[in-house]
């Protein structure tokens, strides 16, 4: 199971994509975003604003995003579809 960055970051971004979700808790979050490293296909891709190397996970049948710092700290969990996926600079993805 992984960790978020630290528990602010955890309910700043589970304010800012529960809806998209449709999750009614930060423990529905939570869970979303650790399903979906379990179901979700592995990529590497680059942070457009901060240049950073990032891990993601994406699972196409839910259209669902869990992205990762280089150790392994969840950074974000939201829906989105596959060309924005595919678009983030350096991606890996391939379907």
């Amino acid at each position: 199971m992984a960790e978020w960055q630290t528990e602010a970051h955890l309910i700043d971004h589970y304010e800012r994509h529960r809806r998209g979700l449709g999750v009614r808790s930060i423990a529905e979050y939570d869970a979303s975003a650790q399903e979906t490293l379990v179901l979700g296909v592995r990529f590497t891709y680059r942070d457009r604003i901060t240049g950073e190397r990032r891990i993601g996970y994406f699972h196409r049948e839910s259209s669902r995003l869990t992205a990762l710092t280089v150790d392994g700290l969840i950074v974000t969990h939201f829906r989105t579809d596959e060309a924005y996926v595919a678009s983030q600079m350096q991606s890996t993805y391939r379907d």
